[in-house]
């Protein structure tokens, strides 16, 4: 299994402190976006990448503990998403947010992370497109 109840629980709750008009990301925007981090042609480093999660630069400066406990837990995501990308059984799936009526499958908050992850090496994307023209 690639995610355990208790740690989507804990991701969602941590997820879900954001302050009053702080722009961070969804549970389902950041599946996507640690998923195009993991599989970039180039490495991108977490200094760079952690930022956005909360909004952008200098946003994961503010916190303490709780913001500490944050990090500790998209980390720890990202990780079970590139191991499950990269190892056996290769049991990735997205974590999709649903909408109103618990039924249909929010798919656009993913491809929106994966897209902004993708404008962190926008270059190296463009390399692997164009390998496939």
């Amino acid at each position: 299994m690639l995610h355990s109840f208790e740690q989507i629980e804990e991701l969602l709750d941590l997820l879900g402190a954001e302050p009053a008009g702080r722009p961070w990301m969804s549970i389902g925007q950041v599946d996507g976006y640690v998923a195009a981090i993991a599989v970039c042609p180039e490495a991108i480093t977490p200094s760079e990448w952690l930022p956005a999660v909360w909004g952008g630069a200098g946003a994961a400066s503010f916190g303490g503990a709780r913001r500490e406990a944050q990090v500790r837990a998209v980390i720890a995501h990202y990780q079970r998403v590139a191991r499950s990308l990269y190892l056996p059984p290769g049991d990735y799936t997205p974590l999709y947010e649903v909408g109103e009526g618990g039924t249909e499958p929010l798919w656009s908050l993913w491809i929106g992370g994966f897209v902004r992850a993708m404008g962190l090496r926008s270059g190296a994307w463009e390399r692997v497109r164009r390998g496939f023209d």
